[in-house]
């Protein structure tokens, strides 16, 4: 009974674990420049090439692509505006 118990207490820190490493990734996406964002897309779109890493599912790398494209959209929105403050003129 304690092993089992254990096992599922075990399983949920894991859980947890994962669920805050995806949260930190997110939080550390959407505060990078553009140029690092076109990176990541860029290496992201490469693991859907022929020799890519088959361990990620297509499912996932399509939700990242789709994060990234947002926070991309967000980060140069950013960099426009703080242009626009500073300089008082358009990119």
């Amino acid at each position: 009974m304690r092993a089992k118990y254990a096992l599922k207490e075990r399983d949920a820190r894991i859980a947890e674990l994962i669920v805050h490493s995806v949260w930190n990734v997110l939080d550390l996406i959407d505060e990078q420049s553009p140029s690092v964002l076109e990176a990541l897309i860029d290496y992201t779109k490469d693991l859907e090439k022929p020799g890519g890493n088959p361990a990620w599912s297509s499912i996932v790398k399509h939700a990242l692509l789709q994060h990234l494209d947002c926070a991309l959209r967000e980060s140069r929105s950013r960099e426009h505006e703080l242009f626009r403050a500073l300089t008082g003129q358009e990119m």
